[in-house]
């Protein structure tokens, strides 16, 4: 079945629009780049239950992470408070919410620590939580813009704001026109 009101994010006008009253959409919304480090394990994070599908709704994803079996998933560990607070255990049985909402800052623990973002968590038993950004403003022209490439050299190229995770570490071979992800990444998709 087609959906006539799904967006298309290709398809979007980058930028800024005005409202009705001489502002923008967005005024009195915080810059993305000033949303504080580790948001997702901030008070107010909000976590929607996929269940046992790793694929994001809220987000676009290219086709082939939603085929492929082999994708890396950013697991949580064992111990971890995130976890705990998406399982909300009772009598050593995890019982899911649709909606998560942190109370309280979580510390970080092992991959969380080292991770900018999350996407999609795996609490484990095939169960999977998308981390739900909050709304942000982000600009339109930022300074020290990067190129950013998907993979291939020759293909599709945009700017992208270095203090913003949009973009993934990838090396290459000199003379090779395709780019390989860092081999430490954490998870696919990873920004």
């Amino acid at each position: 079945r087609h959906d006539p009101m799904k967006i298309q994010s290709a398809w979007r006008d980058k930028f800024p629009k005005t409202d009705l009253t001489g502002g923008y959409i967005g005024d009195g919304y915080p810059l993305c780049v000033d949303l504080p480090d580790k948001m997702f394990l901030r008070k107010g994070a909000i976590y929607r239950l996929l269940g046992s599908s790793s694929s994001p709704e809220l987000m676009e994803d290219h086709s082939n992470f939603k085929k492929d079996p082999n994708i890396k998933k950013f697991v949580l560990d064992d111990n971890s408070g995130l976890k705990a607070r998406l399982c909300n255990a009772s009598n050593g049985e995890c019982q899911y919410s649709m909606s998560v909402t942190l109370d309280a800052n979580i510390d970080c623990t092992g991959n969380e620590c080292k991770a900018d973002t999350v996407r999609v968590v795996d609490v484990g038993g095939g169960i999977y939580y998308e981390y739900v950004r909050p709304p942000c403003v982000e600009q339109a022209f930022y300074n020290n813009a990067r190129k950013v490439i998907y993979r291939e050299r020759w293909a599709d190229s945009s700017c992208a704001n270095p203090l913003l995770p949009y973009a993934s570490e990838a090396c290459c071979v000199t003379g090779d026109l395709r780019a390989e992800r860092y081999p430490d990444y954490l998870y696919d998709q990873e920004r």
